[in-house]
């Protein structure tokens, strides 16, 4: 009987590891498993009721961090944990036009990088730090601020329980184009914000529209660059959208502080 119960046992924890295993690989936003977690960081697991789905609750016992060579190597990478805390706040930093999560916020001349300078803070070394973003190419051609603010969205959704629309604060912080594109989500996927406290900082952000935009477009009919073209001074897209966004910011139950 000892026996019976000692490999029931074993096969028990075979089958928490490959749930566990499981769980990590479908829901960790940046797709692999990280050396520090174990069967031991399973808090919780059990079956719901009358389903065969299985509940797992993970706790990391240290954090995600990355840092700015990860991003400078490759300045593609967007949409993923730079700094993973289990503090309910995070902070997004969005780039801007023709820009990338490295460029954006890497200042040349004294080499700082801001999501460095956030997490080095005395007053915000508590807060995750998410780096978010779109495509920003010029080459892309029928790209329009519609599908940045969805790609941005669909970054903040990954991950399930850890993604950054878990989080009950969630500062952006956004630089030219970045500032749209958030103001745009903020907007237009109003109730995925609802009962939270949202913050936007926004860094050179236009309004009514972008000089350098202005000049891009003048080049940019023969060949539909409909961001740039979005983006020139008062476009009618940044005016509905400056409209919109007003009318969103008086509705009740909608928390937002921005500088």
């Amino acid at each position: 009987a000892k026996m019976k119960e000692e490999r029931a046992e074993i096969q028990a924890s075979r089958s928490r590891l490959d749930t566990l295993r499981a769980a990590v690989a479908h829901a960790h936003p940046q797709g692999y498993l990280l050396p520090n977690w174990s069967v031991e960081s399973v808090a919780h697991l059990h079956p719901l009721p009358n389903a065969d789905e299985i509940v797992v609750e993970l706790h990391p016992s240290e954090r995600v961090s990355l840092t700015k060579a990860d991003i400078k190597n490759d300045k593609r990478k967007r949409n993923l944990w730079y700094e993973l805390r289990t503090s309910d706040t995070v902070i997004v930093f969005v780039h801007g036009f023709l820009s990338n999560s490295y460029d954006s916020w890497h200042d040349k001349s004294s080499g700082a990088f801001w999501p460095d300078l956030v997490r080095g803070d005395v007053v915000t070394d508590h807060a995750s730090i998410f780096l978010g973003g779109y495509e920003a190419d010029y080459a892309s051609t029928d790209y329009g601020i519609a599908d940045c603010a969805n790609e941005l969205r669909a970054g903040l959704m990954n991950g399930g329980w850890q993604s950054v629309l878990s989080r009950k604060r969630i500062v952006f912080v956004a630089h030219s184009l970045g500032g749209v594109v958030v103001r745009y989500m903020l907007e237009r996927f109003q109730s995925e914000f609802a009962g939270k406290r949202v913050g936007l900082f926004l860094v050179a952000s236009p309004s009514m529209g972008s000089g350098l935009a202005s000049t891009l477009s003048t080049f940019s009919g023969a060949y539909g660059r409909k961001l740039a073209n979005q983006l020139r001074r008062n476009s009618d897209a940044l005016s509905e959208l400056d409209r919109r966004f007003r009318t969103m910011r008086e509705k009740p139950g909608f928390s937002l502080c921005g500088l």
